[in-house]
């Protein structure tokens, strides 16, 4: 499934392929699909609040127990990365398929 947000320069191909327009997100770290809600992309980014949480709660503390410091941005980027592995569940026969996501969006968003 494609994410709500894009990392990078929005694919042209996603972009004549699925029809989208493309906004920069607020925060400067990639782009978001012009016209899509907050609140439907917080139900498809329920995984990001996660992992925030994990680098918050549980990496950065240890990076600071153990270097004397606060993380550089570097150091901050390798935490996520670390803290998306460490989050990360297995998934399940079935979960990978189109429809029964979409149905669990449905009911999470009035859309």
């Amino acid at each position: 499934m494609m994410c709500m947000r894009a990392s990078r320069r929005p694919s042209g191909t996603r972009t004549r392929r699925f029809g989208l327009g493309w906004v920069p997100r607020a925060d400067g770290q990639g782009f978001e699909i012009k016209g899509l809600s907050h609140k439907i992309m917080d139900v498809f980014s329920s995984r990001r609040d996660d992992v925030e949480a994990y680098v918050q709660d549980k990496l950065v503390p240890q990076f600071v127990a153990k270097h004397g410091r606060k993380p550089s941005q570097a150091e901050m980027a390798a935490l996520n990365r670390q803290a998306s592995v460490d989050t990360r569940q297995a998934k399940h026969p079935g979960v990978h398929r189109l429809r029964p996501v979409l149905s669990v969006a449905r009911s999470s968003v009035s859309l």
